[in-house]
């Protein structure tokens, strides 16, 4: 289907208009090609924000494995609160909300839901996550076939570069990393998803540049990109490519940085066996059901 032919009309509640007449879809199609993501403004009403923030919150009483937290124990993670009996209205979120068309059509076709989390980033010293490639530790753990996935992380706070603000490396996308079977994954891939706080990530969060390795696990010798921080604000939705270099810093704010995500895989490129033994059930889901 080609772009200019493509409209879809939300509901007047949300008041998002997705077509060729204002730009907005169009813009973001080259952005998605060009750079690797974009940001969908006002994809939530303030009420719909509050009640995600308030699932994020009971979220952080989940007290099996599921919690990750932070060196001082506060919440870094939490995976699948939708198997909770009060979160299993986000796993209805997540499989319809304004963003689902803009991805269905970048991932053309049917797709369904790989991950479902919180990630939290606290005021005053919630961690960061180190630079790495989504799509590399889904190919190592859960055997992706290929790079077609996607994440969506919903804003539950404004985010600026004070709380830990997204670093993306625009167009590293492209780049196909070429993983074999068995490849080696470092540890701060490992660390980036489970929640170490690595001391040894490439790059710096103060840099303006960032160099990939030409493999994964090897020295800072590949293409180097220039780094855009993006700002967002809560209600807005963050569209990212699986295979996308990307970092967060540490929060050193007052003001948290919450996000409901959820990342979106294509149906033929879903979760292989076996996966690694590590890999939780909670963290790669099995339900294979299209939204």
């Amino acid at each position: 289907m080609k772009v200019d032919q493509w409209e879809v009309t939300m509901n007047a509640a949300q008041e998002i208009v997705l077509s060729s007449a204002n730009g907005i879809l169009q813009d973001q199609v080259e952005q998605w090609h060009n750079k690797g993501y974009f940001i969908v403004k006002g994809v939530n009403l303030p009420g719909e924000v509050d009640s995600l923030r308030y699932a994020s919150r009971q979220a952080e009483d989940i007290n099996d494995d599921r919690f990750f937290g932070e060196y001082d124990g506060r919440a870094r993670t939490v995976w699948a609160p939708h198997w909770e009996d009060w979160g299993k209205w986000l796993e209805s979120y997540a499989r319809n909300n304004p963003v689902l068309p803009v991805v269905k059509y970048l991932m053309g076709g049917q797709v369904y839901i790989n991950q479902l989390h919180f990630n939290y980033k606290l005021a005053d010293g919630g961690g960061a996550f180190g630079w790495h490639s989504d799509y590399t530790v889904f190919k190592y753990h859960d055997k992706w076939q290929n790079m077609n996935g996607l994440s969506v992380f919903y804003m539950l706070d404004d985010m600026n570069e004070t709380n830990g603000q997204f670093h993306f490396a625009p167009g590293s996308h492209k780049v196909d990393l070429q993983l074999q079977e068995g490849f080696d994954l470092p540890d701060s891939f490992t660390h980036a998803e489970y929640g170490d706080n690595p001391s040894h990530d490439r790059g710096s969060t103060s840099s303006d540049t960032f160099t990939a390795p030409s493999y994964v696990g090897g020295p800072a010798d590949g293409p180097t990109y220039p780094i855009e921080r993006i700002e967002a604000k809560a209600g807005d939705a963050l569209v990212f490519h699986s295979n996308v270099w990307h970092m967060s810093p540490k929060n050193l704010s007052t003001k948290d940085r919450r996000t409901f995500c959820v990342c979106y895989n294509h149906i033929d490129n879903k979760t292989q066996w076996p996966i690694t033994n590590d890999r939780k059930k909670w963290m790669t889901l099995k339900d294979f059901t299209p939204i």
